[in-house]
């Protein structure tokens, strides 16, 4: 699962210098270089023009003399700037979903409260992806910018009654979007998880910092369980951002969490029902765990001290202990 980026080309304009245009075109390379980074979306970006076509400064400054510069001052951006993909026209990136590749010709898209037309916004709407802009002008020094669509029915031969609808979309024109950027395009994946199949496909996508065992049984969990397992996941995955950011000994949960009692532990058939395969760490005994619904299921986990991730061993219900018997 990909986010795509699409150009908003609405925020090409005059720069009043060299240095700027020069600024202006280095950070909106470096944030895509930033969000491909974190391998969340494909090395494309979707625009109506290609960037060499982008001119800054009339007769001046645009991209090719930005390469110029660059190849220079930042070896390592150039050559991710000449290695990024441009695909045109940026509508493109619909033509594989049927239903909104109908509902973009159909629509129309305005930014909120004016009547400027943004299809590039409007795109990256539809595809759920990414806009990215140059950072011309404070309008585009936003992470989410609210757009209007007007989405014409084909019954309407007259086009008079269209439905007016406001949406945000996820933007970024400089790398201090990035961060947010993302934590939004998960959180809508994550909104989406409602079976097992897609848990296990927006696995890495929405939960990068988190892996599982190889006998994690989790294509079985549904209804109830399913959804208290996510909303955990989501904290253990955000968990381990926050550990890795503040680079502390121990990550801070924000749920109860606890290790399994000695007693139990202490019992060879007891913690072994608590033995997993982890992909970065071998076999290990999963002793940190927290309550999930319904009542008396436990979600089990294993930190990895040194990368500060966690390996997800068992989901389900209630392990025995030494003082508990398996039900």
């Amino acid at each position: 699962m990909r986010a795509t980026l699409i150009f908003n080309d609405l925020s090409i304009q005059a720069a009043p210098t060299r240095n700027q245009a020069q600024y202006w075109l280095s950070e909106m390379i470096t944030t895509i270089a930033d969000l491909i980074d974190e391998e969340i979306c494909e090395k494309t970006l979707h625009s109506k023009i290609n960037l060499y076509e982008i001119d800054l400064i009339e007769n001046d400054y645009g991209f090719q003399e930005w390469l110029e510069d660059t190849r220079i001052l930042n070896r390592e951006l150039y050559e991710f700037a000449l290695q990024l993909s441009i695909q045109s026209p940026a509508y493109a990136c619909l033509k594989s979903q049927q239903d909104i590749n109908d509902e973009y010709f159909r629509s129309e898209f305005n930014l909120k409260c004016t009547d400027t037309k943004c299809e590039a916004l409007g795109i990256a709407l539809l595809s759920d992806g990414i806009a990215i802009s140059l950072p011309s002008c404070e309008e585009w020094l936003v992470d989410s910018v609210y757009i209007e669509q007007f989405l014409y029915d084909e019954t309407d031969e007259n086009l008079d009654f269209p439905t007016r609808s406001l949406h945000q979309v996820r933007h970024a024109s400089q790398a201090n979007h990035v961060d947010n950027v993302i934590l939004h395009w998960r959180h809508e994946l994550l909104n989406q998880i409602n079976n097992s199949q897609k848990l296990l496909n927006y696995w890495i996508s929405v939960f990068p910092n988190l892996d599982q065992s190889k006998e994690n049984s989790l294509h079985e969990l549904q209804s109830e369980t399913l959804a208290s397992a996510v909303n955990r996941l989501w904290q253990l995955n955000n968990t381990c951002f926050e550990w890795k950011l503040k680079n502390e000994n121990e990550p801070a949960y924000p749920m109860k969490a606890r290790p399994e009692s000695t007693a139990t532990m202490q019992q060879k058939n007891l913690a072994d029902m608590r033995l997993s395969t982890c992909p970065r760490q071998g076999q290990k005994h999963f002793v940190m765990h927290c309550n999930i619904q319904p009542k008396g299921f436990r979600l089990y986990w294993l930190e990895n001290q040194q990368q500060k991730r966690i390996t997800i061993g068992y989901i389900g219900p209630h392990l025995p202990t030494a003082k508990i018997k398996a039900k």
